[in-house]
């Protein structure tokens, strides 16, 4: 199920998604800012096999890095999209 996260709430929201997550976590947002803990919940995901998608702002390159981290993980795709605004 779809859930539209409000600034005040997203770190909390997002990591109990994450955790609770059992078919799929698709996240799209022109930046994306992720800490040690979100990445770890991401990776734990992915070693549970919860295909993950992540759509960036492409001339992100803060996001880019943070991402490559992730990109090594099994079912995960990451995609660059040129001049992304909308955040879901």
């Amino acid at each position: 199920m779809s859930r539209f996260l409000h600034t005040q709430q997203i770190f909390s929201l997002f990591d109990m998604m994450v955790r609770e997550s059992n078919e799929f976590i698709k996240i799209v947002s022109p930046y994306i800012n992720l800490d040690g803990e979100q990445s770890m919940l991401l990776r734990k995901a992915a070693e549970r096999g919860i295909p993950i998608t992540i759509i960036y702002r492409l001339d992100s390159m803060d996001t880019a890095n943070q991402l490559e981290a992730l990109s090594d993980l099994p079912g995960i795709k990451i995609i660059g999209c040129p001049e992304l605004h909308a955040k879901i």
